[in-house]
């Protein structure tokens, strides 16, 4: 589910009646006072999406998440061609990793927050639409993120190597 602000009035004149965008739960931000004072974030806060086809519902994405405060977005099924680009797909406060699907269809993103260090990584194993990053959380700590779209049509052994 979004927030409540994104369901709430303040949007139902922007958003159509049954979204485009199918949604899944965020994990929750919690933050905790470090040992000087400081306060720092313990978990993330994540979005996922299934797109089919992000460009033609890409302004709804927009209205969705420009003023939520997700550390990461990801969206599968973009269906991205290298003739569109990344500076097309801003959202205000994040930055983009993608990998199109050299043929129609699949193709993943993800989105993190600007002010985090985000870097993309070799996958572990290799499969087509995955993306990896290592991502900075505290001054020590990092996190690996991926996402993966697997078609209903994959094979047994397309399943296993993913897992």
């Amino acid at each position: 589910m979004l927030p409540s602000t994104i369901g709430g009035s303040e949007y139902q004149g922007y958003l159509p009646k049954k979204p485009m965008l199918a949604d899944r739960d965020g994990v929750g931000n919690e933050s905790t006072s470090h040992s000087k004072g400081h306060l720092h974030q313990t978990h993330l806060t994540c979005c996922y999406t299934n797109a089919q086809v992000l460009r033609s519902k890409f302004s709804e994405l927009v209205l969705r998440f420009q003023s939520s405060q997700w550390d990461i977005i990801a969206a599968t099924e973009t269906w991205l061609t290298d003739d569109i680009l990344d500076s097309e797909l801003g959202l205000p406060g994040m930055s983009l990793l993608r990998r199109d699907r050299p043929t129609r269809g699949g193709g993943v993103l993800l989105y993190h927050r600007s002010d985090r260090q985000c870097d993309a990584v070799d996958p572990p194993v290799s499969a087509p639409d995955t993306i990896w990053c290592q991502l900075k959380l505290l001054k020590h700590d990092d996190c690996l993120v991926g996402v993966v779209y697997r078609s209903p049509s994959s094979t047994e052994t397309a399943n296993d190597t993913l897992l």
